[in-house]
């Protein structure tokens, strides 16, 4: 189900999200994986020198009633697809010089002058969504490195090297809702789905609240959709999994290793798409 949603108001902003972010920092709410990444830009660039810029992105889901063992039927035997968790992904523009009509999750490149790196996500997120962020849950994978090429002022070409960092989030426009909901048709999920005020920036063409069987389908390349690539697909479902196991989170110790060394452990790890 994809819906445009129209331009905020001035009155909309990503003020509140700032403020409650950096109350969740301060009353040492930081889950330990994402604490290494409660710092600005500049001072995570100077401690990993391996990367230039960093970027990031978010999952952000819908909220149900039922825990995942309760999603059943009245014999018990069947998930109620009603209160499966849902996705939100975000389509690129058909006329995307890159991926043209392709799946990510929201996000974007953090300033290197931004409060901290979830600051320059919660702007981002606002952006592309109209929605504040109001919690940060979890780190998922553990993050993607990659590169982009440009030119120096006489024409030499030269390189980049970027690390993306993917984060499990909660946003209060879903909250203030209804913190948890239960749907006994698929008419009242839409009704609530429509009532979430995502909006459309130029940088893409539609939205969609994706199951986990749906990203599966798409990630095999079973529909005629795609993600932007592969690791994007990856990442999706790895946000799903870590939902599933509630509670389970890695230490996060924060090192990166030498950009080889990075890039190994990246490939053979979960991380988020380009």
């Amino acid at each position: 189900m994809v819906v445009a949603r129209p331009l905020p108001t001035l009155a909309d902003n990503p003020g509140v999200a700032m403020v409650k972010m950096s109350e969740q920092a301060q009353k040492g709410q930081i889950p330990p994986d994402c604490r290494p990444f409660n710092v600005t830009p500049l001072h995570y660039l100077h401690q990993n020198p391996v990367f230039d810029h960093v970027s990031a992105q978010a999952a952000i889901f819908t909220h149900f009633a039922r825990p995942p063992s309760a999603w059943a039927n009245d014999s018990g035997t069947n998930k109620n697809p009603y209160h499966e968790p849902r996705l939100l992904m975000m389509q690129r523009p058909a006329s995307d010089p890159d991926c043209p009509g392709c799946w990510e999750m929201p996000g974007g490149s953090v300033r290197r002058d931004e409060e901290s790196i979830f600051h320059g996500l919660a702007r981002e997120i606002w952006s592309l969504t109209n929605m504040n962020i109001s919690f940060v849950v979890r780190q998922i994978g553990k993050g993607s490195v990659f590169s982009s090429d440009y030119k120096l002022r006489d024409d030499t070409p030269a390189e980049e090297n970027w690390v993306k960092v993917s984060f499990e989030v909660h946003v209060k426009e879903i909250q203030e809702l209804s913190t948890y909901q239960s749907f006994a048709s698929l008419e009242s999920f839409h009704d609530f789905v429509d009532g979430i005020p995502v909006r459309i920036s130029e940088a893409h063409q539609g939205w969609s609240w994706m199951t986990k069987e749906g990203v599966t389908l798409m990630l095999e390349g079973k529909v005629d959709q795609s993600f932007v690539d592969k690791k994007q697909g990856t990442v999706a479902l790895a946000a799903f999994q870590a939902r599933e196991r509630q509670g389970v989170q890695s230490t996060g110790k924060g090192e990166r290793a030498s950009l080889g060394k990075r890039r190994k452990e990246v490939e053979e790890g979960v991380d988020g798409g380009r």
